[in-house]
């Protein structure tokens, strides 16, 4: 038994060795005598290139400068006597030290915060906060989830006004009020009236 599980496991090791090879291969070719490594990002292997000393970057394609000058987490790479800043897509600049602009710089968001879509950096929208709603987050959402007292449907106006459609057995302007269905209704002698929520309904009992 002991040595079936040890064939198991030296199997799985081998399986394992070789389905991180076909990564690799197809995956990044690093270079600079970089190593590809295989690791695991929400369920799904991926390949990375661990770099000698001297050099960085995704497939260890850029020689690592002395000292970096590039700025916000640009990353440098040394020609010998002269160096290259090579920027994240948010900045520019031979040191990366100019932010590039995004919709976001002219989009007004007053109640909320701006996003880029889809990782471009010419779309953008309004992400609002809890109670406004609208292309600039500017109009005041009437309805709370409690405006009607849990007992109707809320219906804005689309300003900052709404009205109340109650459920059946509820009255009043924010549904706060049970009708009494008995208030109005006679019952035949020997029977009384009992309001159930929702509707008039009339039983016969035994007052005697």
């Amino acid at each position: 038994m002991m040595f079936n599980k040890i064939i198991f496991l030296f199997a799985v090791s081998i399986f394992t060795i070789i389905k991180a090879e076909e990564i690799c291969k197809n995956g990044s070719d690093c270079l600079n005598n970089g190593v590809c490594n295989v690791e695991i990002k929400n369920g799904i292997k991926e390949s990375y290139c661990s770099c000698p000393q001297n050099f960085h970057g995704k497939k260890c394609q850029y020689r690592r400068c002395t000292n970096n000058p590039c700025q916000n987490n640009g990353i440098c790479e040394s020609f010998g006597r002269s160096i290259k800043c090579h920027c994240s897509k948010f900045y520019m600049g031979d040191f990366c030290q100019y932010r590039k602009a995004t919709a976001c710089d002219f989009m007004e968001c007053g109640n909320g915060k701006c996003i880029l879509l889809a990782d471009s950096l010419e779309l953008g929208m309004c992400e609002c906060n809890e109670g406004f709603r609208g292309i600039h987050c500017s109009i005041v959402e009437a309805c709370k989830l409690d405006s009607c007292n849990f007992r109707g449907e809320c219906i804005s106006d689309g300003a900052s006004s709404f009205a109340c459609k109650c459920d059946q057995g509820f009255t009043g302007d924010f549904c706060e009020t049970q009708i009494d269905y008995c208030k109005n209704h006679t019952c035949f002698p020997g029977s009384k009236c009992i309001n159930e929520l929702g509707y008039k309904t009339t039983f016969s009992v035994n007052i005697s």
